[in-house]
């Protein structure tokens, strides 16, 4: 295929990164645009180096969850088009047992202080973080809350980049994690239908002797790519600036 401009690609990538670690929405949601957009048109290798310059600031500990959630969906969007997961795929893996960790403590601090189940996590409010702050404490609360909100965002791009061989046999090689992540998807999967939908994608990484050349893809209803040959809308901006809650883009 013929690439249209890969250079501007890679400027808008970096650019895209670097709003992230500096934590500037305006720019990150500009740069998203530009970076879908010429992702489109451009070939398989370089999306993939792409999504290698997003996954180093993934792995940056100085980027915070709601950032870190958003670059997991540009991933998600970008590998979607085409690319090979391997270079991003354990950073994206890293993330998602971090936030499945946290989501956990909300599922339980949730139980302990109401009869019906947790809300969507796309629908959690301000007046839910009040609620767990009770047993949790104000900062843990908007932690276990936060990652309750971005958890589908990280299920997805990690389900598109267990379609990858090479990520499989990164995840093979740590049964520790990947047994976190079956918990995750034992403790969770019966409240949260995305994380559920991660387990086909583990079964593979955890039953099959010699794996198929790709894995299950999953389906994102909470961050879908955008469609081929339009511009993201709004609801593709920083994760803080949708819903009702006040967003952050720190830890």
């Amino acid at each position: 295929m013929h690439d249209p401009d890969p250079e501007a690609l890679r400027q808008a990538t970096r650019a895209l990164a670097d709003a992230a670690r500096r934590e500037d929405a305006t720019a990150f949601a500009d740069h998203t645009t530009t970076v879908c957009l010429l992702a489109e048109h451009c070939g398989d290798a370089h999306r993939t180096r792409t999504v290698a310059v997003l996954g180093d600031a993934l792995d940056d500990p100085e980027v915070g969850q709601g950032a870190a959630a958003d670059l997991a969906t540009v991933i998600h969007a970008v590998l979607a088009l085409g690319g090979d997961a391997h270079p991003v795929g354990p950073a994206v893996l890293r993330r998602l047992e971090e936030c499945v960790r946290a989501a956990s403590r909300f599922e339980e601090a949730w139980r302990s202080r109401s009869a019906d189940p947790p809300p969507e996590g796309e629908k959690v409010t301000a007046a839910v973080e009040q609620l767990l702050a009770a047993p949790l404490g104000v900062a843990a609360a908007r932690e276990v809350t936060m990652a309750w909100w971005t958890l589908g965002r990280f299920a997805a791009a990690a389900g598109v980049c267990l379609g990858d061989a090479g990520v499989r046999a990164w995840l093979r090689r740590r049964p520790e994690l990947l047994a976190r992540l079956w918990r995750a998807v034992a403790e969770l999967g019966p409240v949260r239908a995305d994380v559920a939908e991660l387990g086909e994608a583990l079964e593979v990484v955890g039953v099959a002797s010699t794996p198929p050349r790709s894995a299950p893809r999953m389906s994102s209803p909470t961050a879908p790519p955008p469609p081929q040959g339009a511009t993201p809308d709004a609801s593709w901006g920083p994760s803080w600036r949708s819903g009702t809650v006040q967003r952050r883009w720190e830890a």
